[in-house]
């Protein structure tokens, strides 16, 4: 795998929706971890892989498999996260997240899920510039 820091960490969000995130190049692809919250842990994790589009020719897309702990619900922060990096640096990678927010109310949850796209775009601006 060419290019990219070889790890590197950094925070995203704020207050109780705040995560921290770790990102290991092995070489033939990434290994992102995603924790926060009251309880940092291990939830879920998700396999992307990318792939050819099947609906845009020429294009790439990613493949992904979630493997939740019984309850876990990181999913949703989780799978997004995998796929477009996959897609974007057509590397497998594998996101392990766990987020835990003790009597989270339904705002606090979303915020902590639409730190996706903030988590995926520091993650490229970081591969690009290194």
């Amino acid at each position: 795998m060419s290019g990219g820091p070889r790890n590197f960490r950094f925070a995203a969000g704020s207050g109780r929706a705040s995560l921290e995130v770790a990102v290991e190049n092995s070489g033939n692809g990434l290994v992102v971890t995603v924790f926060g919250g009251d309880r940092p842990h291990v939830g879920t994790v998700i396999l992307a892989q990318p792939r050819p589009s099947l609906s845009r020719p020429g294009e790439r897309s990613a493949t992904s498999t979630c493997l939740p702990l019984l309850g876990h619900q990181e999913e949703p922060l989780a799978r997004p996260i995998a796929e477009a990096l996959a897609r974007e640096l057509d590397v497998p990678v594998v996101v392990v997240a766990g987020v835990h927010l003790e009597k989270a109310r339904p705002e606090e949850i979303e915020a902590v899920v639409t730190l996706g796209p903030e988590i995926v775009a520091e993650v490229l601006r970081r591969w690009v510039s290194d």
